[in-house]
């Protein structure tokens, strides 16, 4: 009988499985910024948020299946693993960031959260608006800790020009720092309520 060599397979999976996760944390940013828990059991889990409030989110299943051919196992590379683990790793991604987009756009339209700008272009008011709508943390430098913004191709050049313009233009500039001074301030009586609650 010829011997399984279990301990070299564990560890070929383990740097298989990490590839895999380091493969599709890439492709779902921002989403890979969040923090992650392991679920081991049950089909629902309780999502408490920041405020305090809770819902019951049911847990929806996420797979891709792939089948190998035996007869090619013995003519495979690493180099071959690697797309083959990358293209899964991929569909994953695509798969779970569908999930996570529709779960965030019931999100913010349940809080009322949305800026329809329709036909328009996005503009440096939609930027404020957007920016005075959500929260925003601070750093241990109290630097300010912007939101991810996360556009198609077409908003996208719309968005850098908005950007360019609240850092070039005075005005906006000033508009901006008001805001920050603003969302600092709230920032500040979320830590102390966190702080004396905790």
């Amino acid at each position: 009988m010829l011997p399984d060599f279990p301990s070299i397979k564990e560890k070929l999976l383990d740097l298989l499985n990490a590839r895999m996760k380091r493969v599709k944390s890439a492709l779902l940013v921002p989403f890979s910024e969040a923090p992650e828990s392991r679920i081991l059991e049950g089909d629902k889990i309780v999502l408490v948020r920041e405020d305090g409030s809770a819902e019951q989110v049911e847990i929806r299943e996420i797979k891709v299946e792939r089948q190998i051919d035996l007869t090619e196992v013995e003519r495979m590379t690493p180099e071959t693993i690697k797309e083959r683990i990358d293209a899964v790793a991929k569909e994953m991604a695509v798969q779970q960031s569908k999930v996570l987009f529709e779960d965030l756009d019931k999100a913010i339209r349940k809080s009322g959260n949305v800026i329809d700008f329709g036909r328009r272009s996005f503009c440096i008011e939609d930027f404020f608006k957007a920016l005075e709508m959500v929260w925003i943390d601070f750093d241990e430098n109290d630097q300010p800790i912007m939101p991810t913004i996360v556009a198609g191709e077409k908003t996208s050049d719309a968005i850098a020009k908005v950007l360019q313009e609240a850092e070039s233009n005075p005005k906006c500039r000033k508009r901006l720092q008001e805001i920050i001074t603003i969302k600092k301030a709230e920032w500040r009586d979320r830590e102390a309520n966190r702080k004396l609650v905790g």
